[in-house]
């Protein structure tokens, strides 16, 4: 018998869902429809400021927000670096990484601080779930350079380890709603209509 999986929503997931709204067009390469660079940056900050709030609600500790943070600027920096949108070039004189942690490293530091994250076991399984989103969403990092070979491996290996916290979620879309094999449910199968 299968064993059932207790879906929770993670709450950094949750707290940060603006942030992932505001950065798909930049990965979907509809850059059109974005703002100007000084807009886009107030949303941004403002998704920031969205997700220190709920966290604050959540009694989500101070700690898990940063680390929760820096990943997001990694991935907000990256994919706006990345894009073809006119504001990059603006974007690049004052990332997210520069402004809220006062260096340039994070596309380095993103896997430094998930490697200790990944130390501090289950404990940290929501953040490792929102590293794990930023790499699904294409986060390269350093592993740019590196070889994504080598990113698609710790994606695998992070994946196993999240699940091995969680357990591993069933993979179809709606277990409830699979095709019956019952007599009523194979009639149509082997009468004629018409």
């Amino acid at each position: 018998m299968e064993e059932k999986v207790d879906l929770k929503i993670n709450p950094l997931l949750e707290c940060s869902a603006q942030l992932f709204a505001l950065v798909a067009p930049l990965r979907a390469e509809r850059d059109a429809q974005l703002n100007l660079p000084d807009d886009f940056r107030e949303q941004v900050l403002g998704g920031f400021d969205v997700l220190e709030r709920m966290a604050f609600e959540r009694q989500i500790d101070t700690a898990t927000v940063q680390d929760a943070k820096y990943a997001l600027a990694a991935f907000i920096d990256e994919a706006v670096m990345a894009s073809e949108w006119p504001g990059r070039l603006d974007w690049m004189g004052r990332p997210l990484q520069l402004e809220f942690f006062g260096e340039h490293l994070a596309g380095e530091g993103f896997f430094e601080r998930l490697n200790k994250l990944r130390q501090g076991g289950e404990q940290n399984v929501n953040l490792l779930e929102l590293y794990y989103v930023c790499l699904q969403l294409g986060f390269e990092g350093i592993y740019k350079l590196r070889g994504l070979e080598q990113l698609m491996a710790l994606q695998v290996d992070l994946r196993s380890q999240i699940d091995g916290y969680r357990g591993v979620a069933d993979p179809r879309l709606s277990p409830d709603g699979a095709v019956q094999t019952s007599v009523f449910s194979r009639v149509g199968r082997t009468c004629r209509f018409g």
